[in-house]
């Protein structure tokens, strides 16, 4: 008997679970039916056309319940742009398709003066697709969608959830305008790719995006010329991630291949952010570059905050969003009590989700935040990081009291808790590092003073320029000597140095007092040596060997100094130097810092920062093409270094310093 309760609760709570769906469902159509206006009719007609299909009904009914934040830009538009993407293309010609800097100045110009002239014709105006879409444009897309969905081999027989989110789509970006381009794809390319078995989805995928490798990433000093559908991008041949992202969606669901774009709004150790593509086969999602590289599938390796990149150093990411067609109304956007304009622009887009977990372990942070300044306490709060001189906003939490929880947080990053209103992004609370283990460590500078040397101040951004000092101790060797001869190999660089302090462990129980760092070449170009005993730096190390400088303001004993921003290079004969510990110790670790140019340039001047609920100055220095040494610097503080002459600040970065070492953030 109570079985048979049991399973009559069971059926009536999965009946009212589908009912509450359903009328979910329901009413989100009914909404944009309604908000279709004159519209209405052309989306009632895509219903009516697909009466008698269930399957094709629900795909019209997902379409349509989610176009509210779906519009394009008048095509209109295309025509007044089209006159412009000429004249890019004769430029481009003219330079042998290569834009370098004069080419991209020549253009740049165009476009002021292209701009100008035409300012009342560039006026856009947007269009909601609910309130402009045509029937038979919907029809035609659902019908393609549905056919190169059961061609293609990899995805035929993914759920009609993933069908619908990442095959039928027919907007892949707003302000595009809705043409044949999928049509036309389809034309181009399926006999060719995701029909016949015995292929790698991968090796399709690059074949067919292979085709396309000759549009390439627009320069930075390239103005971002508006691209409103495929056929102006392969006329420019040249665009941005977003763009590029947005064009190869369309190229692939055209084929059926299950596609979305993924971004960080902004790098947790760098400044911007960055769009690529996935797609998804079997449910796992596979993350490439957007334009042509031949490392292009290395994202989920290099963006799991872990990994370095051989090529561009390290990448911390706070959160990864998807795109979406789906609306995923939540948080603040969801809340009637919160204002528009106290929403950050980020969560005012409603079609993206989370993703975060598919790259990187996340955590969720409880912090606690400062009410007392409130004169009303807002309902929510963000984590935000340091970008381009400001605090962006990636993640919300739900005030409770004065404690606020944010899901999902990448680590080896610095946030600031902030409150958001009327425009104004508002510090609530210190900032922390959520370290690689998930404690946090507060940064609030201390009453006590520490001495600051640094050179460099964009962080990770000199990587490539370094480059041939970050892989010219690749093949050293670092020995324990004993009677003057090697005894037992301590560690071997085998990769490109980091711009950061790195330890390279020993296992080894022997005690040394002399080390000796065996070179590739008779040249030596380093930052910072550091050795390790099993629980402290070892401290008074002397060289022993004969070194000749390249720089008259390095000195041979700046690699054992206890600066990482202090550095040597020139030469040593015997390839080879020796180091005395001054006694015998059992080493644990050894650290190195790469050598790094100094960006000080002379004649420039320097201003130290800290924060202390805003950025307070320390002290400005005149920069000497080397290393700037700053006194009275509170210690535990989160810094920053910048040129207060210039108005943009491009590539500083924040960091905090740690026992002579700076530990960029």
């Amino acid at each position: 008997m109570m079985k048979k309760k049991w399973l009559f609760y069971m059926y009536a709570a999965w009946v009212l679970f589908l009912v509450a769906s359903c009328t979910k469902r329901n009413s989100k159509l009914e909404s944009v039916l309604s908000s279709a206006k004159e519209n209405r009719s052309e989306l009632q007609k895509v219903l009516e056309y697909y009466k008698n299909d269930s399957l094709k009904l629900e795909a019209a009914k997902y379409l349509i319940s989610n176009m509210t934040g779906a519009y394009a830009i008048d095509s209109s538009m295309q025509k007044a742009y089209s006159a412009f993407y000429q004249i890019y293309y004769n430029v481009c010609e003219k330079y042998n398709n290569e834009i370098n800097k004069k080419c991209g100045e020549e253009i740049d110009s165009l476009w002021q003066v292209f701009c100008f002239v035409n300012s009342e014709e560039l006026i856009g105006k947007k269009m909601d697709d609910a309130r402009f879409l045509k029937a038979s444009t919907l029809i035609s897309e659902i019908e393609l969608a549905f056919k190169v969905w059961k061609e293609n081999i990899y995805t035929r027989t993914c759920s009609f959830n993933e069908f619908c989110e990442y095959i039928l789509p027919y907007r892949r970006e707003n302000e595009l305008i809705i043409d044949d381009s999928r049509e036309l794809f389809y034309d181009r390319h399926h006999n060719d790719f995701y029909t016949r078995d015995g292929k790698n989805f991968i090796e399709e995928t690059d074949s067919l995006l292979f085709l396309y490798k000759d549009m390439k990433h627009s320069p930075y000093y390239v103005p971002k010329i508006p691209l409103l559908n495929v056929p102006a991008f392969e006329k420019v041949k040249t665009g941005t991630c977003e763009q590029r992202c947005w064009f190869n969606s369309i190229l692939l669901s055209s084929l059926g291949m299950a596609t979305a774009i993924d971004f960080v709004p902004a790098w947790g150790n760098r400044n911007g952010g960055h769009s690529w593509n996935v797609i998804i086969v079997n449910g796992v999602s596979y993350a490439f570059e957007a334009f042509w590289d031949n490392d292009r599938w290395k994202y989920k390796r290099i963006y799991n905050n872990k990994s370095y990149d051989s090529l561009w150093g390290k990448f911390r990411l706070a959160k990864v969003y998807r795109r979406t067609y789906t609306n995923y109304i939540e948080g603040p956007l969801a809340d009637s009590r919160v204002a528009r304009e106290d929403i950050p622009l980020l969560f005012k887009n409603e079609k993206k989700k989370d993703v975060s977990s598919e790259y990187f372990e996340t955590q969720d942070v409880e912090v606690k935040i400062n009410i007392d300044s409130m004169k009303s306490i807002p309902h929510y709060a963000y984590l935000s990081v340091y970008s381009f001189q400001n605090w962006t906003p990636i993640q919300w939490g739900k005030v409770e009291g004065n404690l606020v929880t944010f899901d999902k947080m990448g680590k080896d990053i610095v946030y600031l808790p902030t409150y958001y209103t009327k425009g104004m992004n508002i510090p609530a609370g210190d900032p922390f590092l959520l370290k690689t283990d998930g404690t946090i460590q507060y940064l609030s500078p201390s009453t006590e003073k520490e001495q600051v040397v640094i050179r460099n101040y964009g962080g990770q951004v000199p990587f490539n320029e370094n480059r041939k000092y970050l892989t010219s101790l690749i093949g050293s060797e670092l020995w324990g000597i004993k009677n003057g001869k090697k005894d037992k190999l301590l560690c071997i660089i085998n990769d490109t140095l980091q711009i950061e302090h790195q330890l390279f462990y020993i296992k080894d129980t022997t005690s040394y007092r002399f080390v000796r760092l065996y070179l590739p070449s008779s040249s030596i170009a380093l930052g910072e040596l550091s050795f390790y005993g099993t629980d402290q730096q070892i401290t008074h190390i002397k060289i022993i060997s004969a070194l000749s400088g390249n720089n008259k303001n390095e000195k041979p004993e700046m690699l054992i100094d206890g600066f990482s921003d202090t550095t040597f290079s020139g030469e040593t004969p015997k390839r080879y130097i020796d180091f005395d510990l001054n006694n015998e110790y059992n080493l644990s670790a050894i650290g190195i810092t790469p050598y790094i140019r100094s960006w000080l340039g002379k004649s420039n001047i320097y201003e130290l920062h800290y924060w202390e609920n805003g950025w307070q100055p320390i002290e400005r220095k005149e920069g000497n093409s080397n290393c700037l040494l700053f006194d009275h610097v509170p210690k535990n503080a989160l810094l920053r270094l910048i040129n207060p002459g210039k108005r943009i600040q491009e590539h500083h970065r924040i960091f905090i310093y740690k026992n002579g070492k700076v530990v960029w953030l």
